[in-house]
């Protein structure tokens, strides 16, 4: 059983036998603003199976010591097994799995760095435990050994102002404390971008202003039809916290004249089965006409109850002879655009 084990490669610069490392420590930690995160998203994932945790490699910024500045770059270039500590009888427990440096103590020392699950108090209301100066990789909810329940885990790499570094840009579900400036943070829950100005993060997007397209069906095919027929189909996610445009577009012509004696429909359906019975948001009649590819053009807005899939649809009717066209190409398309919050 392994709770604690040192890992495969030292921290990077973390050794001062032959340079100063915490100089060239702190300088490499200015390229990513001293941000504690890593590199990509599959860096240091768990698998939990039982009491079995395996880590996968990676690569990180790892905090510094209590009296040391910058961070420690660390990689483990293969996945770590370890293991959790047996449950309490009769309370529950959150353990963590931390990933920590050790500076060397003397100049023929080295530094190590390495992944370790600390384990938590048992009680009522378990808590992990505090761990200062350490990177939080996961917590495990431990239930008591008689509830007979395995372990779950929980993902904290990217909480509590870890980032994923990206570059410049870097994303989490907590905006950091500090950032260089031009440094850019995308929020992971609400899509919004901040800028740091050398003092503190401005918003560069307002989530309540429009965020534009976000789909389209473009329809090479001619379509003449005299019953009613299910045309463009368009399925797409959308929020219930916005509100939404949707254009068709066609070119369009008939045998003769007339009033208007076709029509077409924009419908919405929730899931991804539009129909000719689906809700109509949107009607406009056609007059027939043999002039030569007449525009036609149908706009509305919308919202949807809840979020999720749904799939719009474009229908149309040309009401007996004669018959209706939409030509194919030439700029046929239904789109949908984000025009804002409610």
């Amino acid at each position: 059983m392994a709770l604690v084990k040192q890992m495969d490669t030292p921290p990077l610069f973390c050794d001062g036998t032959e340079y100063a490392a915490g100089l060239v420590r702190r300088l490499l930690g200015q390229m990513i603003g001293d941000t504690v995160g890593l590199f990509g998203t599959a860096d240091f994932a768990v698998s939990l199976s039982g009491s079995a945790v395996t880590v996968a490699p990676g690569r990180g910024a790892i905090p510094s010591g209590a009296t040391e500045s910058g961070v420690y770059l660390v990689e483990s270039t293969e996945a770590t097994a370890l293991t959790l500590d047996p449950a309490d009888s009769t309370r529950d427990r959150t353990d963590r799995l931390v990933a920590y440096a050790v500076p060397p103590v003397t100049g023929a020392d080295t530094g190590k760095w390495f992944m370790e699950i600390r384990k938590g108090t048992p009680a009522a209301t378990p808590v992990p435990p505090e761990t200062p100066n350490a990177y939080v990789v996961w917590d495990f909810a431990v239930p008591a050994a008689s509830k007979g329940v395995n372990p779950s885990g929980f993902d904290k790499r990217f909480v509590g102002g870890q980032q994923m570094i990206a570059g410049p840009t870097i994303t989490s579900t907590e905006r950091p404390a500090r950032g260089r400036p031009g440094q850019i943070w995308s929020d992971g829950t609400t899509g919004q971008l901040w800028l740091w100005n050398g003092s503190a993060w401005i918003g560069a997007t307002d989530p309540t202003l429009p965020r534009g397209w976000v789909g389209e069906v473009k329809r090479t095919t001619e379509d003449t039809f005299t019953s009613p027929v299910l045309l463009e189909r368009l399925t797409l996610s959308l929020s219930a916290s916005r509100r939404y445009k949707v254009t068709f577009s066609a070119q369009h012509h008939a045998a003769g004249f007339g009033p208007p004696n076709g029509s077409a429909d924009i419908r919405l359906a929730a899931g991804t089965s539009v129909s000719l019975s689906s809700p109509v948001i949107k009607t406009t009649g056609i007059l027939k006409n043999n002039a030569t590819r007449q525009t036609f053009e149908m706009v509305t807005t919308f919202t949807v109850p809840t979020s999720g899939t749904y799939s719009l649809g474009l229908t149309a009717n040309g009401f007996d002879n004669p018959a209706l066209t939409f030509s194919g190409g030439n700029g046929r398309i239904l789109m949908v655009e984000d025009i804002g919050a409610l």
